[in-house]
């Protein structure tokens, strides 16, 4: 490898300090000056003839900060503590190399060029393993299902022969089994080149780590615990309600649970929620927490019996976006009533309180909590531990995702804590996919990944602990909620498809301003999507888009909406108890990433003989809930808007639209 030292670049503090540095606010007697707290490293990667090699991969040894060219194999690592680092460098079909080093210091960036050479044979797959720090895995084991294995070297290069023209499968793990191993599936070989994988492995946390709670980890980690600690996997489970949750106990509000009746009331400052049944047995519960996103969904949770249960009723928000469209308020809502009453609404447990298998510790609490050990009861509830001592109030914390920390915390060692962005995709799906998923515990029987005598952690397999329980619409789209991983598995981007990573489209440890969903990039103009189809699918062409769409562009504030991709490829196929009387949608959207057709709606009707369904006894697809907002909005005019719409629950609504469709998508 090349190496031309370009410039050493030393940036300014006196304006806050440089774009991508983190700056620090000195003392008040200094005058409020900034001072850059992290430096940079950056440049470029070329070839041997000088010309610029995008996708090649760096990490930085130590600490294992990674990076990839662009089109104009340029990189940047910034946010680099001071210190000495080096490079390991890798590109398909050229020989990776380690090189260095470079003393970074705080407030400066290092600017340089690399250049790689060619592989020597073809057919040869090359793998450069390196650990949670970034530095090179002596010995670690390479194999592929062709039965071909190697090991790493000094470097932590391993090869493999003859494999040209296969597909094949590659694993790698380091020698002492301390790391979580990793894996690449379905690898194409071409038949006159080879293969360069940089694989860095996930640190994996000590079989005996205890749990040590988000505010520990926020005294090293600062920012992006601040920022997960504003986000709504924090907020999973709290004490305290939102202020439009608790504006509704002040003013007394009532909800009809179909024959039985929940009044909201304070008694003092304490929230209470009153159940009347049919037969007029009432029962008086004080809210012990809540269950959900506070600006989304929550569900007020009580204890009977030293067991948790959520309570029948769910305050779901209203979406700002469409303030005024009648199923956008927020409001009141059942939630799964049949944990409490019958179909007459009388209790079905004497009204003391649902049997203990069904209390929120064995079905809700493991899901929105982290940092706990679970014990099964003889009489099918459960009991929680909760491990640190921040309690049981924590929500999702940080180990929910990265396992329990106390390996880490005690050494700081990176080895020593689970990072899912460098466990390969199905791994790091399954970390989120461990709640957001529809599974039933093997063994246990518990509606989450826990098997006896152990519980799923992030970097296991989730099939070893977990049988997969997903139900599913004709189409593959969710027919209930939390099923994200279960329809992303099916979809192309997916195990049939990209192998997108669930990271790859949400920031899971939030921002400071959280975005919806904690998406990296807009929905609304199409950002997001726009990020990866407009050049890999569309070629670059905006016209191109318009025309796959045949839609109108998309006006965040006026009437049309057909110009949003995910309109018609997440359409809310799915519900935890809501559905419009508008459209017929739910409140969960879809991750199939389908555009489903009418036809799809129309094929429930046609299996139950029937010109009229329920709402929930059939998915939305992809003209529904768009059509039936912009009917809306038109009739406030008093226009007839021209597109079809109608009572969702009638066939002929769907006829109408799958007419329309095929009209638009012959």
């Amino acid at each position: 490898m090349r190496l031309t030292f370009t410039a050493v670049l030393t940036l300014a503090y006196g304006c806050g300090g440089p774009v991508g540095l983190p700056v620090a606010e000195l003392p008040d007697d200094t005058g409020g000056v900034t001072v850059a707290t992290r430096g940079a490293l950056q440049g470029s990667v070329v070839d041997a003839d000088g010309a610029p090699l995008a996708d090649a991969h760096l990490v930085t040894v130590p600490r294992g900060h990674e990076a990839s060219t662009d089109v104009s194999g340029a990189f940047l690592l910034d946010w680099l503590p001071p210190g000495e680092y080096r490079l390991v460098v890798s590109a398909a079909g050229y020989e990776p190399v380690e090189q260095g080093s470079w003393v970074i210091e705080a407030g400066e960036a290092t600017v340089v060029e690399l250049s790689l050479e060619p592989a020597g044979a073809a057919g040869v797959v090359t793998v450069t393993a390196t650990g949670p720090d970034g530095a090179p895995l002596v010995g670690a084991l390479v194999s592929a299902s062709t039965g071909a294995s190697a090991t790493s070297d000094a470097a932590g290069v391993a090869r493999l022969d003859g494999v040209a023209g296969e597909a094949i499968g590659l694993w790698i793990e380091d020698s002492e089994g301390a790391l979580w191993p990793r894996s690449l599936l379905d690898v194409s070989i071409p038949a006159g080149g080879g293969l360069q994988w940089q694989a860095q492995l996930s640190g994996r946390p000590p079989a005996d780590a205890s749990y040590v709670g988000s505010t520990l980890c926020g005294f090293c980690h600062s920012e992006p615990a601040a920022a997960q600690a504003a986000g709504p996997h924090a907020q999973a489970h709290v004490q305290q309600p939102s202020q439009a949750l608790l504006d509704l106990f002040t003013t007394g509000a009532e909800l009809d649970l179909g024959g039985a009746t929940a009044t909201l009331w304070l008694d003092g400052d304490q929230p209470v929620v009153t159940l009347l049944d049919s037969r007029g047995d009432a029962v008086t519960f004080t809210v012990e927490s809540y269950l959900g996103d506070p600006e989304r969904s929550t569900v007020p949770v009580v204890r009977v019996d030293e067991q948790s249960f959520p309570l029948p009723l769910a305050w779901r928000a209203g979406l700002a976006a469409r303030s005024t469209y009648p199923d956008s308020a927020a409001a009141l809502a059942p939630f799964e009533r049949e944990r409490w009453f019958g179909e007459d609404g009388s209790f079905a447990f004497g009204g003391a309180g649902p049997e203990p298998r069904l209390s929120a510790d064995a079905s809700c609490l493991p899901c929105h909590s982290a940092g706990y050990s679970l014990t099964i009861r003889d009489d099918g509830g459960v009991d929680l531990a909760y491990a640190s001592s921040s309690g049981r109030y924590d929500g999702v914390g940080c180990e929910a995702c990265h396992g329990p920390g106390g390996g880490h915390t005690s050494s700081t060692d990176p080895a020593a804590i689970t990072a899912p962005a460098r466990l390969d995709a199905a791994r790091a799906d399954e970390a989120c996919g461990q709640c957001h998923s529809r599974t039933q515990g093997n063994d246990s029987g518990l509606p989450h990944p826990h098997a006896e005598p152990g519980r799923f952690m992030p970097g296991h397999t989730l099939a070893d602990f977990a049988a997969s329980v997903a139900d599913h619409w004709p189409s593959g789209a969710a027919a209930v909620g939390r099923m994200q991983l279960d329809e992303h598995r099916l979809s192309l981007h997916g195990d049939a498809g990209s192998g997108l990573r669930c990271l790859d489209c949400h920031q899971v440890h939030g921002a400071l301003e959280p975005a919806p969903a904690l998406l990296r990039g807009s929905v609304d103009d199409n950002a997001l999507c726009d990020a990866c189809h407009l050049a890999g699918t569309f070629g670059g062409s905006h016209d191109a888009v318009l025309a796959h769409a045949a839609h109108l562009l998309y006006l965040p504030e006026g009437a049309q909406e057909g110009g949003r991709c995910v309109g018609c490829h997440m359409p809310p196929t799915a519900s935890d108890g809501w559905w419009s009387e508008q459209s017929g949608a739910g409140d969960r959207t879809s991750h199939r990433f389908t555009a489903l057709s009418p036809a799809d709606t129309l094929a429930l009707f046609d299996a139950a003989g029937a010109s009229e369904l329920e709402l929930g006894a059939f998915p939305p697809h992809a003209c529904s809930d768009c059509h039936a907002w912009n009917a809306w909005y038109w009739q406030g005019f008093g226009w007839d808007f021209a597109g079809p719409h109608g009572d969702p629950r009638l066939a002929s609504t769907h006829e109408a639209f799958q007419a329309s469709w095929e009209e638009l998508y012959p």
